[in-house]
């Protein structure tokens, strides 16, 4: 990707990418995603379900009973819009990773836990009253925060200022869990919100459906900023993540219908923001299956790999099953490897 082009791109293809956020606000299937490798917080909401919704020259916000998402692009944001494997015959996943310089990314870094005040920030005037804590947790682009009027838990974060939650026997992260207090992630280019309580194992609470969060010691412990799978310019760090509706499995990982208007619009977003040589391969390999050529790829990498096995799935549900596809699966997508989709980071 250049990032010249990228990174200092007009205003008017700031405003074109300003309106791509308002269209996806306005779908209640597109998801959100603040987060690095190892924490993360997600943005879900029903078709049903009753959202405020608001409009800004940066971006816009939503805000429903279960958490709540405000987002603010930069002029100089990367948009990379990217497809990877995923569990299962003939699918896939995609996403949007909206991206900054590595030092233009950059938060607060803390790694112990720091009180910051009362939030008066907060999307809902409600919650500006409460007491915001940063859990420490070190990460590059997201200040990962709670938030809370409790007051017995405020006196036990209170008491462990400075410390690390992360240790085995963390009494504020025991605490954190008891009393599931409101998350609030922060990057360069938004804040996502979750109201909905803390998912429990051990306590037979599953992970709510709609806004969410995760947070994975031994994940954060390798201190990427994102998944190995996930391709991000170099130099550059990923602050916000948009998940439109994928055209072959619901936002609950079950398949439907093929819908063919989710498939094009996300396949215009790769044309117009994707990495071009990923497009020609995809495109190259598209039109050699329809021409009836045999599969040939020579010195393929990973990404190219992954672009090509996308392509061929894709494939299977625009044009259907051919004997040419057939042998373009069975040597690039072998029964064996069908079960070993990557790990993307995606929704």
């Amino acid at each position: 990707i250049n990032l010249k082009v990228r990174g200092k791109d007009s205003m008017k293809k700031f405003e074109e990418l300003v309106a791509v956020i308002h269209h996806h606000l306005d779908k209640p299937s597109t998801s959100w995603s603040i987060g690095s490798f190892g924490v993360i917080a997600e943005f879900h909401r029903d078709e049903a379900e009753a959202v405020v919704k608001g409009e800004t020259p940066k971006g816009g916000f939503l805000i429903s009973g279960k958490g709540a998402l405000r987002i603010e692009l930069e002029e100089d944001v990367i948009p990379v819009p990217y497809e990877a494997l995923r569990r299962g015959k003939n699918c896939w996943l995609h996403d949007v990773n909206f991206c900054l310089a590595d030092d233009a990314a950059s938060m607060s870094r803390r790694t112990g836990l720091t009180e910051l005040g009362l939030d008066g920030d907060a999307m809902r005037e409600q919650d500006r009253g409460s007491v915001l804590f940063d859990m420490g947790l070190g990460v590059r682009q997201v200040d990962v925060c709670i938030r809370t009027n409790d007051p017995a838990l405020i006196e036990t974060l209170r008491g462990q200022s400075g410390a690390s939650i992360l240790e085995p026997d963390s009494p504020a992260m025991s605490a954190i869990k008891e009393a599931s207090p409101h998350r609030v992630f922060l990057s360069r280019l938004g804040r996502l919100e979750v109201f909905q309580r803390i998912g429990s194992t051990a306590k037979g609470f599953p992970t709510p459906h709609g806004p969410h969060t995760h947070v994975l010691p031994k994940l954060l412990a390798h201190r990427r900023t994102h998944a190995a799978t996930v391709p991000v310019p170099a130099g550059c760090v990923p602050c916000l993540a948009m998940y439109p509706p994928n055209p072959v499995f619901d936002d609950m990982g079950n398949l439907r219908s093929f819908d063919e208007q989710d498939h094009r619009s996300f396949q215009d977003l790769l044309a117009r923001y994707g990495d071009p040589a990923m497009v020609r391969l995809k495109q190259g390999t598209i039109d050699a299956v329809r021409k009836g050529e045999s599969p040939t790829a020579d010195g393929l990498g990973k990404f190219e790999r992954t672009a090509l096995r996308v392509a061929l799935r894709q494939l299977h549900w625009t044009d259907g099953e051919t004997g040419t596809l057939t042998d373009w699966q069975d040597t690039f997508e072998p029964a064996a490897q069908d079960e070993d989709a990557q790990a993307s980071g995606g929704h």
